[in-house]
């Protein structure tokens, strides 16, 4: 019986045992609780006090802490179109400071379908690569960014002979240009920049003439960077044009150059020494590596050839080596082998033509 009695004593007993255990179990987590949350407080707190000193010293410095704040957005094929130049004209963009960048492209003089030999038995594009077998326009360009927004570049383009000169004298263009962003695509919505600059047309005897060279140009990107469409207004105060050797050439002969006599072979500038053309630019991402694209030139004033724009359609490839170097692969066809800026200006060989061939190959630093 004192047995039976002992039983409920020891099952009450257990019972208060644990539900004290279970309570000091609970005052222990509750302990742990307030102590990571005092942690967490103080930890904000003074990652708050940091935050503060850093805004200081952004003002001190003349920045905006609010823009420092600002993530950046990266787009998906930003190498793409972050260019600094079309084909034909200079883009929006500048290259950042201290970086330097290489280009080299050649264009042919003579169009695809160009008897390789002028007797109809060899014809293009089998014996004469496109037409750059021979008669072929090669340009070297190196550019800088003095800082983020302006940027200076210069280009060498081989030239032409002068005609009706004594010993065949020649003359090769170079364009020194800068250009200033205003305004930049990812952080205003808007790529809008301006150029200025020369094309010195230098002679074999270290002489040459100089054409003033200005420019605007403005660039919008559409559905998240896949289209991108650009204008502007570009002006050169002494124009050039070398024509193509073409049995299509008909009216858009070699401009005459300043100092050039009249002969059958350059035409004349009808007294306009100048060109004021309007460029475009339409370029669509296939990939984050390839695109296409296509541009054009119009000339509406001064000095034109008379056929229409100059017109031209390519393909891009952009990749990047040794996780440094960007470079950028260009293949196009055009219906102008003019290179220089002063010469892109004044329009096509032939209106609705594009069957001269042309490569470039970007390399950015």
């Amino acid at each position: 019986m004192e047995s039976m009695t002992r039983t409920p004593q020891r099952l009450l007993t257990t019972l208060l045992c644990l539900c004290a255990t279970l309570t000091a179990l609970g005052s222990d987590d509750v302990a742990e609780l307030k102590k990571q949350l005092t942690e967490e407080r103080q930890a904000r707190q003074t990652a708050e006090a940091r935050v503060l000193q850093l805004e200081s010293m952004v003002r001190e410095l003349g920045g905006d802490p609010g823009g420092a704040l600002t993530p950046t957005v990266e787009r998906w094929n930003h190498s793409l179109w972050q260019s600094t130049n079309h084909m034909l004209f200079p883009s929006s963009v500048t290259a950042n400071r201290g970086r330097l960048y290489g280009r080299i492209i050649h264009v042919s003089k003579d169009t695809f379908d160009l008897e390789a030999n002028g007797d109809g038995t060899k014809s293009e594009p089998f014996h004469n690569l496109l037409g750059l077998d021979s008669n072929v326009r090669i340009g070297s360009t190196f550019g800088f960014g003095l800082t983020d927004d302006l940027e200076l570049s210069l280009q060498r383009t081989n030239g032409r002979l002068i005609f009706a000169t004594p010993l065949g004298r020649t003359f090769d263009y170079y364009d020194i240009m800068t250009k200033y962003r205003w305004l930049d695509e990812i952080e205003d919505g808007l790529g809008l920049a301006t150029l200025a600059g020369v094309t010195w047309m230098l002679e074999d005897n270290e002489n040459g003439n100089v054409s003033v060279n200005l420019g605007a140009v403005a660039e919008h990107a559409f559905f998240n960077q896949r289209l991108y469409a650009g204008t502007g207004l570009l002006y050169a105060s002494l124009s050039d044009f070398e024509g193509t050797d073409s049995s299509e050439a008909d009216s858009a002969a070699t401009k005459r150059h300043p100092k050039e006599p009249d002969t059958l072979f350059a035409a004349r500038s009808d007294g306009a020494d100048h060109t004021l053309s309007v460029p475009a630019t339409l370029r669509l991402a296939m990939t984050d590596e390839i695109a296409l694209y296509g541009e054009a030139i119009t000339p509406i004033g001064g000095f034109q050839t008379g056929e229409g724009p100059t017109l031209l359609l390519g393909g891009r490839m952009v990749k990047k080596h040794f996780g440094r170097f960007v470079v950028e692969y260009n293949a196009f066809v055009t219906n102008s082998s003019n290179t220089s800026f002063n010469s892109v200006l004044t329009g096509g060989y032939k209106q609705g033509k594009l069957d001269i061939f042309g490569f470039n190959i970007t390399v950015n630093y």
